[in-house]
Formats: structure tokens, sequence, C-alpha cells
């Protein structure tokens, strides 16, 4: 497997799997995303993100792409992480959710 230009082997035992973002299907992501919602900010990550997903299951079987919809907004005061006691949702942020996932599966060719 080769991954930012390093070459490794990786070994697992039992059913645990890692997130691991299909090239192709991150960069139809990217396309779509960037082409049907263009005011919005595309921050692609330059660090791998560690994360206990289901995701990494699916990914086994169909290639696949993980992406996060950012909730921050300071103006609103919506500004803590989730999993913490204060954290609370822009719900501006769903709709941007719900408008990028519409434009993934309606654009998908299978």
């Amino acid at each position: 497997m080769e991954v930012n230009n390093i070459y490794h082997r990786l070994t697992t035992r039992g059913l645990c799997f890692i997130s691991l973002n299909d090239q192709e299907a991150t960069k139809y992501a990217e396309d779509v995303i960037g082409r049907d919602m263009p005011d919005n900010k595309l921050i692609k990550l330059e660090t791998a993100v560690m994360g206990a997903e289901d995701f990494a299951y699916y990914s086994c079987k169909i290639p696949s792409s993980f992406i996060f919809i950012g909730s921050r907004n300071a103006e609103k005061g919506f500004v803590n992480l989730a999993h913490q006691p204060r954290f609370d949702i822009d719900e501006d942020a769903i709709n941007i959710g719900i408008e990028v996932f519409c434009s993934l599966i309606f654009d998908i060719q299978i």
C-alpha cells in the first residue's frame, strides 16, 4: 500500500479495519462539491484523522471517501467540539450536509 509516497505493509488481526479514503472517490466528492457549492469552503485535511467509525467496514466493500460537514459558527456562538457538554450545532450546517450528500448521490455514475 502507498500513502503519502510511503510504502508500508500493514497486518491486521481480528475485525478492526482502518478508514482509508479511496483516491477516486475522494476526487469525485471534491469535484462535485466544488461544482455544486462553490461558495462553501472545501478544506482537504493535510493530516490523517483517527476515528472509531463503522465507515471502515463500508469502505472495505465499496470505494469510499469520508467527509466532515463543519458546524462551527463563531458569530452564532457555536464553537465547541462534538462530545463536549457545551456542544451545539448551527442548524444551517445540517442544510449544507443535505445539499452535499444529495449532490453526491444524484451525480453518481454507476
